[in-house]
């Protein structure tokens, strides 16, 4: 079943943004220890506009268990996210490091800014199922362009992505690592 995260997913959810955030060599996983990021991440998740919000959210569950995750949102929401954010680090980090050389979602788009499936189960279809379901989110909110960042390195995600007929429009720079930036009309 995919549905709408809770507040009540906390843990599950935000264990997995963190595994991606680190996957993607994150500034702050890669400077702070695990539990102040996940506290921050715990955090934001909580908010109601913040990049890492429940609203934003759709969870894949198996057997009561949050097993995988797609976290989106319309570029309209990017200024917002952007004010939040900046308060956010500050409260938990300090002066934020950016580590954004664009803004990930451009105008007019509703961009994918996470997917994440827990390994274990990996290879059954669950990215697929969310993808699918982030279509159907955007037409429902009428949205017409879908966009997504994937790092160049990751070239599964990437083909992935292209099966489901997104298109490398640009490519840019977080933190210092080459991501391309997919985009493909409803």
């Amino acid at each position: 079943m995919i549905r709408q995260a809770t507040k009540k997913d906390v843990f599950q959810v935000t264990e997995l943004i963190y595994l991606i955030l680190d996957e993607k060599e994150s500034y702050f996983t890669e400077h702070f220890n695990k539990k102040e990021v996940m506290a921050f991440i715990q955090h934001a998740f909580d908010q109601e506009i913040s990049f890492f919000s429940y609203t934003n959210i759709i969870v894949k569950e198996i057997e009561g268990q949050a097993v995988g995750i797609a976290l989106m949102y319309g570029s309209q929401m990017t200024d917002a996210f952007c004010e939040q954010w900046e308060n956010d680090v500050t409260l938990f980090f300090g002066e934020d490091q950016d580590e954004f050389e664009t803004s990930e979602a451009q105008p007019g788009e509703f961009h994918l800014d996470i997917i994440a499936v827990y390994e274990a189960f990996r290879g059954q279809g669950i990215a697929k199922e969310l993808l699918e379901e982030m279509d159907q989110l955007a037409r429902r909110q009428s949205h017409n362009k879908l966009s997504l960042n994937v790092s160049a390195k990751n070239i599964t995600a990437k083909r992935l992505y292209e099966r489901h007929h997104y298109q490398v429009e640009s490519q840019f720079l977080i933190s210092g690592h080459t991501y391309f930036h997919m985009t493909k009309s409803l």
